[in-house]
């Protein structure tokens, strides 16, 4: 099933099916180096679920092949791959929404510690203040005496 596909050069970058012919393959390739091994398990787990399923829910899933070996049927394996990529988005989604919840924190985080920062050169720049005030009235009461 999977070799009827053409034959023609698709490359997935970097991946073990890097120049092969079968752009299933290829497509699997570039999309394993792509997500995150969490989600990978993910949809893997998914799509074997799918198929158990439709397995035990079909009689005619699989197709007796030349060599004695079983091959899933097109709409079954439609079906897992479908439920494959929905568990994926799925998980890809939750962990979206993990990193954005963490980078809130962080972004809270980083401001309250400028502001921190922003208060303690304020109460430097009072003291500053209150010495140079200090030094301008002693300096004032010299002149008194001095004149």
């Amino acid at each position: 099933m999977l070799n009827d596909l053409p034959t023609t050069s698709f490359s997935a970058p970097h991946g073990p099916f890097e120049g092969t012919t079968n752009p299933l393959m290829s497509m699997l390739g570039f999309l394993s180096a792509a997500v995150s091994p969490d989600i990978a398990a993910s949809a893997a787990q998914a799509a074997m679920k799918s198929l158990l399923h439709a397995k035990n829910n079909s009689d005619n899933m699989n197709v007796e092949t030349d060599d004695n070996t079983k091959e899933p049927n097109t709409d079954d394996l439609k079906i897992a791959s479908t439920s494959a990529l929905s568990a994926a988005v799925l998980k890809a989604q939750l962990l979206s929404l993990q990193e954005e919840r963490e980078m809130e924190k962080l972004v809270i985080k980083l401001i309250e510690l400028q502001m921190q920062k922003i208060q303690l050169k304020l109460s430097n720049f009072r003291t500053l203040e209150k010495l140079l005030d200090e030094e301008h009235k002693k300096v004032g009461n010299y002149l008194l005496m001095f004149c």
